[in-house]
């Protein structure tokens, strides 16, 4: 259903919208939008698009109509809840009626944000029905707060512990002495923020087990999809030591469900080193949700956060990115700063016809579904674009395990919690 458009009265003065400003936060869902002065170009399209965090990489005219479709389709990618617009009654009234018709498609509530009476024509443009009206003081009352910087990593989900510089090397420990060693060998702050990053692998372990109970009536029980679930919990780490430090997580609790989980830490940090590619953290997904092009964003974002190849990628369809579930068929999930490119393309696929069988990915034409070598391109123009180094040999096996993870039941009698 469709939220009522409202239109929040300002006073003709700059420091009356000061604190609209301080609400908009992509990551909450509000866009503050403040439109480029004039009424020709490429309309308020873009300018939603900027607010939304894209970048306009070349000087190239675009297509407003184009420019429009992708604002609609970011909009609902990125759950956005509130779009604000300041100094609305500055705009003309087709503005208005393509900022109507962008949110009507979407989940979002459009607010206009006026400091004189808005003109007949652009009332005429939004309608007179369901139209609220109230002060910018009562608007920034009800539009929630931006979220504080994340100096402890509370809000990161990124699953990266280590995104931020400084990690401390971790102690050559087995798991089961991982804990004490990182206490007595490390300073105090260098060893709680280990210690978080360790108890949030193997909660994470933990809930993939659970998960997992679902699905072993089927598939049997074992260490199946294991791999996939080690290639997620380090896929966003920078270093080695913060990617040991998961996986020693996750070997308490692959313990606890009757598995030994054998990890070789210098035939990982080798592999790890070589292979890496991008981190999925949430710097990389801010490069990647910068792109104005769903199947650029989308690209590069499975390719860091599923670490699959280029041409896995091409392979892919529309039912493997549902983001109800985040998780590809091989087991790889893909985190929650990755999970709005990856909608976003599924949204455009979906608006042309397209249903879950079809290609995720088409040619630059639109004429068939896009092969290795269009993806391949598609990756090194972003890692041109961005300084970002994708891994195009390697990418997942839905079955084998890594070089340097073995996996040995044990007998229930020698597990104990």
């Amino acid at each position: 259903m469709t939220r009522p458009v409202q239109i929040a009265h300002a006073a003709p003065a700059f420091a009356s919208t000061v604190a609209v400003n301080s609400r908009h936060d992509l990551g909450n869902g509000v866009i503050v939008v403040h439109p480029t002065p004039g009424h020709g170009g490429e309309g308020i399209a873009r300018d939603v698009l900027q607010a939304l965090g894209k970048r306009f990489r070349d000087r190239t005219l675009r297509d407003p109509r184009r420019l429009q479709a992708h604002a609609g389709i970011w909009l609902r990618a990125e759950l956005t809840r509130e779009l604000v617009i300041v100094g609305a009654d500055h705009r003309p009234a087709t503005d208005w009626l393509v900022l109507r018709d962008l949110c009507s498609e979407t989940l979002t509530r459009l607010t206009l944000v006026v400091e004189r009476r808005p003109a007949r024509d652009q009332r005429d443009a939004i309608g007179e029905q369901d139209v609220r009206e109230l002060t910018v003081p009562e608007l920034v009352q009800e539009l929630p707060p931006s979220t504080p910087p994340d100096t402890w990593g509370i809000f990161d989900e990124s699953g990266s512990p280590d995104e931020r510089p400084g990690y401390p090397p971790v102690p050559d420990v087995d798991f089961a002495y991982f804990p004490s060693a990182c206490t007595d060998l490390l300073s105090e702050y260098d060893a709680a923020r280990v210690l978080r990053a360790f108890e949030r692998a193997r909660a994470l372990t933990m809930l993939w087990f659970e998960l997992r109970r679902g699905f072993e009536p089927r598939h049997g029980p074992g260490p199946r999809h294991a791999h996939a679930l080690l290639d997620t919990l380090v896929a966003p780490c920078v270093t080695v030591d913060g990617a040991i430090t998961m996986l020693r997580g996750a070997q308490a609790s692959f313990l606890l469900n009757g598995t030994l989980l054998q990890i070789d830490p210098d035939t990982f940090a080798a592999d790890h080193q070589t292979h890496a590619g991008s981190p999925a953290t949430n710097t990389t997904a801010a490069r990647m949700r910068s792109y104005v092009e769903p199947h650029l964003a989308a690209a590069g974002a499975l390719a860091a956060a599923t670490r699959a190849n280029a041409g896995q990628i091409a392979e892919l369809t529309l039912g493997s990115v549902a983001r109800a579930s985040a998780t590809f068929a091989s087991g790889h999930r893909i985190n929650r700063p990755f999970q709005a490119p990856a909608a976003a393309q599924e949204l455009a696929r979906r608006a042309a016809g397209a249903d879950d069988a079809d290609p995720l990915f088409l040619t630059p034409d639109q004429t068939r579904a896009a092969t290795r070598r269009h993806i391949r391109n598609s990756l090194e123009r972003i890692g041109r674009e961005t300084g970002l180094r994708f891994d195009t040999a390697t990418g997942w096996n839905r079955y084998a395990t890594r070089p340097w993870a073995t996996f040995h039941q044990l007998a229930a009698g020698l597990v104990t919690a």
